[in-house]
């Protein structure tokens, strides 16, 4: 995992963080998600209002806004009930018990 574009989080234990755990990498703020074995990583702030994220309603491998009811796809970031509004999604990687993120492209 030697890319220049994966951010490294500081002083997490993936494998004792608490789900869903809001991070800062570099100058984004970014929630994960445990979704099974599976990390997951979506932008923090609602792209609707700019609402908080984290008390969302993981739905599978989508977050519910819980504000104004978006969903969000955790691998396309893709709104399912209103197009075209979308969020930045993250890859997650737990490896030697560090965190990485990266955005996704």
């Amino acid at each position: 995992m030697a890319d220049s574009d994966w951010i490294v989080i500081e002083g997490i234990d993936p494998a004792t963080a608490s789900y869903p755990l809001g991070v800062t990498a570099g100058s984004e703020e970014i929630l994960i998600f445990r979704v099974g074995a599976k990390l997951c990583g979506i932008q923090r702030i609602c792209p609707h209002q700019e609402a908080d994220l984290e008390g969302g309603k993981v739905m599978g491998e989508m977050l519910k806004c819980p504000h104004h009811g978006f969903i969000f796809r955790f691998d396309t970031g893709r709104c399912l009930n209103f197009p075209g509004i979308n969020a930045d999604v993250y890859e997650v990687a737990a490896e030697d018990g560090t965190l990485r993120v990266r955005r996704r492209t």
